[in-house]
């Protein structure tokens, strides 16, 4: 994941400039970013989904045609022709995909002693406990044959395992822990209801499935 945090880097700086300043009505927004030799052959692609989607920023009337640039973690959406970032910023941080019927946010969360400003997909959203999924896809450089038995390896985008992050109450958002004891430690309120949910159901604490399941009881 150390790729992540470079990206988002680049990605802080690309909002310092390119900026346009609509109306309080209107959704700000910057150009979006251009990738460097685009005209050579990459696999795959830096987006969770390959083609927009129909989305609505929470706040604003209007919806877009939307996708998830989940390389450089940014929103992208279409207005007339043109190809546009939303801004990265509170007024604006809340997406829901129609067509996908998932929700996005821009939060505030803690990985690996970082503090890091990116979207997360909501899982769980709870009263007293949310949980975000983070998706991320890593980009490989095109590298050339070394020699005459080797083989040039195409540039590549690469979906990375998704990881998942815990929300209690009013608390910062941190990683899924990794283990029930772990789980208990950080809700000791639950533990009778946690033992008693992981030994009537096989829990893994890395799917989002589970843990949305998991959410009812903590």
């Amino acid at each position: 994941m150390k790729n992540l945090f470079t990206i988002l880097g680049l990605v802080m700086a690309f909002n310092a400039f390119g900026q346009n300043i609509p109306s309080s009505s209107e959704l700000q927004y910057r150009s979006v970013y251009l990738y460097p030799n685009m005209d050579k052959v990459v696999q795959g692609t830096p987006y969770i989904y390959p083609d927009y989607v129909l989305g609505r920023v929470e706040g604003f009337p209007e919806s877009y045609k939307m996708r998830y640039n989940a390389n450089i973690d940014e929103i992208n959406f279409k207005k007339g022709d043109q190809d546009l970032a939303l801004l990265k910023d509170k007024p604006y941080g809340t997406v829901n995909f129609k067509e996908t019927n998932e929700i996005i946010k821009l939060e505030q969360y803690i990985y690996k002693n970082n503090t890091i400003l990116g979207y997360l997909f909501v899982v769980a959203d709870k009263d007293n406990l949310k949980i975000f999924k983070k998706s991320t896809i890593s980009y490989s450089p095109f590298v050339a044959a070394k020699n005459s038995y080797d083989i040039d390896k195409p540039a590549a985008y690469k979906k990375l395992p998704d990881v998942y992050f815990i929300k209690k109450g009013n608390g910062e958002i941190v990683e899924m822990p990794s283990n029930k004891n772990k789980l208990i430690d950080m809700f000791p309120e639950k533990k009778e209801a946690v033992n008693q949910y992981f030994k009537n159901n096989k829990v893994n604490l890395s799917d989002g499935k589970d843990l949305k399941k998991l959410a009812e009881i903590l």
